[in-house]
């Protein structure tokens, strides 16, 4: 009967605990569904320790993904949800809003300015960080809450836009 040497064993134990640690940072990073759970640089590190050696692994933070459905020519294009009721009524598709990002305000208001479909500006919107409720230029102010413009600002605040060139 054979008797594999003490230091291989040691390395497939070594190996094990390697890839447990990989499985349970995996676990966590995918299980993570809410920003709370989620550590503040969105990254997760691992560490266990093994015969006096520290295995260390750390996953690089996740890219943050935008809310946009389409951007052509520094218009960013969202679609609305269809409801139930239009559903029933037979719409089969939500409504598309166009948006152009132009920049921020001297006192730091995030500007979009939403766009016909020629791709024209036919207004604009404001809205600070964290964005609560939006200005609009015509109409009333509205919480941004749930809604197409509220998911365009935050693309706007967390860089996910670019400053639109005419």
């Amino acid at each position: 009967m054979d008797e594999k040497p003490k230091d291989d064993v040691k390395s497939k134990i070594a190996g094990c605990g390697c890839l447990l640690v990989i499985t349970l940072v995996a676990a966590a990073w995918i299980g993570s569904g809410s920003s709370s759970n989620v550590a503040t640089n969105n990254s997760i590190d691992a560490a266990e320790t093994i015969d006096g050696n520290t295995l260390a692994l750390t996953t690089p933070p996740a890219a943050q993904s935008h809310n946009y459905t389409e951007e052509s020519k520094g218009i960013y294009y969202y679609v609305g949800a269809v409801s139930e009721n239009a559903k029933a009524q037979g719409v089969a598709a939500g409504q598309v809003s166009g948006f152009k990002f132009y920049g921020t305000t001297d006192d730091d208001q995030y500007i979009l300015g939403l766009v016909d479909d020629n791709g024209r500006t036919v207004g604009k919107a404001f809205c600070n960080d964290p964005c609560v409720i939006v200005r609009p230029t015509i109409g009333e102010k509205f919480g941004a809450k749930d809604t197409i413009i509220g998911a365009a600002f935050q693309d706007a605040i967390t860089g996910q836009m670019k400053k639109y060139k005419p």
